[in-house]
């Protein structure tokens, strides 16, 4: 009785925790950006979804931005967090935006 309690408790916590807005030398990184398996999704409120498919299993994080460093985002909070080293900034190639998050290559959809 009291496990479904606690995880709720937690689950409303987590999702009233609210990160920092993109900063704006930083709005590059905002939008839907997928690789093979792997999609991010950055919000300019500064909400961070990531969701990575392989064969061995599932990887989820969701939560808010806690900080954006020179080469990493942490997002999430407390347990459920997690860092994201930035291999490559967003960058504008033929015509697409492509960065590099922890050895993976992702391209933003749309603009």
């Amino acid at each position: 009785m009291r496990k479904p309690i606690l995880l709720s408790i937690m689950f409303l916590l987590i999702l009233s925790c609210k990160g920092q807005p993109v900063p704006e030398n930083k709005k590059s990184y905002v939008g839907t950006w997928v690789g093979d398996g792997i999609t991010l999704i950055i919000s300019s409120d500064g909400g961070l979804s990531y969701q990575k498919v392989r064969s061995a299993g599932r990887t989820s994080v969701h939560g808010p931005i806690q900080e954006f460093a020179e080469r990493e985002i942490r997002a999430g909070v407390w347990i459920f967090s997690a860092k994201f080293r930035i291999d490559q900034e967003p960058a504008l190639v033929d015509g697409k935006w492509m960065m590099e998050v922890d050895g993976e290559k992702l391209t933003k959809l749309g603009p």
